[in-house]
């Protein structure tokens, strides 16, 4: 077997995007929303799949859905990998956005619909020392909660560090799935669950169609050019800024009573640079 990486966007729509693998995304809904198992995931519809879709730029993996549980309670729920830029403001627009649509749906305050987003992170988000987080609206005093329809689970990759014999909770077996199931080649032994059993199955690439391998290659290329891209800015910037610090250097000696030649050594510049810098200064 040869697991594909499911943070790739290509990947993570084939795994829980397809109408036949509600299975396997109803299987992580009830490890994220019903850890305790007070409650069950009983349908889904995925809205707007977009399975394999064509390289965007600046795209997260991202899918709405809407569930009704045991108990008849309808909904949505929104599954996303998240990169770092702007998440903070991203995941509250999503939270007006949804509303938004739904009070163009109903006429009728009492029929919206709960919205929990669940989020995989790439990056350390909450304070919180453990992977797995729980936010919603409180009384800061008294922590009391009294809006219940809006609720975020935040599920980071990178406070995750459990090895294969430590996993307990279908969260954790959920969570090592995402996280190292490329770097796999067989199904954990520990695995029992159906649905985990069945995204495992789905993300071997060697039961892919080459049209489903060559696009999830090509994502692939396109978040390597992204990250390469953000690196060199990054690095860009901090030239800039030594740049904008030897220039400040340089003008604070020369206010300072150094001589060009003084200035020239301290800074390890040569005579002609400093002169030329302390020019385009004046005036």
């Amino acid at each position: 077997m040869k697991f594909a990486d499911v943070t790739n966007d290509t990947a993570f729509h084939k795994v829980f995007c397809m109408a036949k693998h509600t299975m396997a995304l109803m299987s992580l809904l009830n490890a994220v929303l019903y850890p305790d198992a007070s409650n069950r995931v009983e349908r889904v519809t995925i809205e707007s799949p977009h399975l394999f879709p064509p390289v965007p730029a600046g795209k997260t993996s991202i899918f709405c859905a809407n569930v009704t549980d045991a108990f008849g309670r309808k909904f949505i729920v929104e599954v996303q990998f998240a990169d770092k830029a702007g998440f903070h403001k991203r995941i509250q627009f999503y939270t007006l956005r949804d509303h938004s649509a739904d009070s163009e749906r109903i006429h009728n305050y009492r029929m919206f619909r709960p919205t929990h987003f669940i989020s995989f992170l790439n990056f350390d988000f909450a304070q919180n020392p453990s992977y797995f987080t729980t936010h919603q609206t409180m009384d800061t005093e008294t922590g009391e909660n009294l809006l219940k329809d809006v609720k975020y689970f935040f599920i980071e990759l990178t406070k995750f560090h459990k090895q294969e014999h430590e996993l307990v909770t279908m969260v954790d077996k959920w969570t090592y799935f995402i996280k190292n199931a490329h770097n796999l080649h067989v199904i954990p032994s520990n695995v029992d669950d159906e649905g985990l059993k069945t995204a495992y199955l789905e993300a071997d690439q060697q039961t892919w169609t080459k049209a489903e391998r060559d696009a999830y290659v090509e994502f692939g290329i396109y978040l390597t050019d992204i990250a390469q891209e953000k690196l060199f800015e990054h690095k860009k910037g901090k030239q800039e800024g030594a740049a904008e610090k030897e220039i400040e250097l340089i003008l604070e000696m020369e206010r300072e009573g150094f001589s060009i030649a003084q200035i020239a050594r301290v800074t390890k510049k040569s005579e002609a640079y400093v002169s030329e810098i302390i020019a385009k200064q004046k005036p």
